[in-house]
């Protein structure tokens, strides 16, 4: 099995990007991303979906704190 990794968010050209690419920036699980963050409302910022699937605005991740340390 591979690790999978994540260009830092400051590459990434994508307008939005997928919950777990988020997940793996802040150093949070994508459970706690999707459920907390998500369909719970409990999240910095607001999701967008897209085919029934957690994407998130690559404009909101940058304003995140420490996202750019996250890596």
């Amino acid at each position: 099995m591979t690790a999978v990794t994540f260009p830092p968010i400051s590459e990434e050209a994508r307008e939005v990007i997928p919950n777990a690419h988020l997940a793996y920036l802040v150093g949070r699980e994508a459970s706690t991303t999707r459920d907390l963050w998500a369909r719970q409302g409990k999240g910095p910022i607001k999701p967008v979906y897209i085919g029934g699937r957690v994407h998130w605005k690559t404009s909101d991740v940058r304003k995140l704190p420490g996202v750019e340390v996250a890596q």
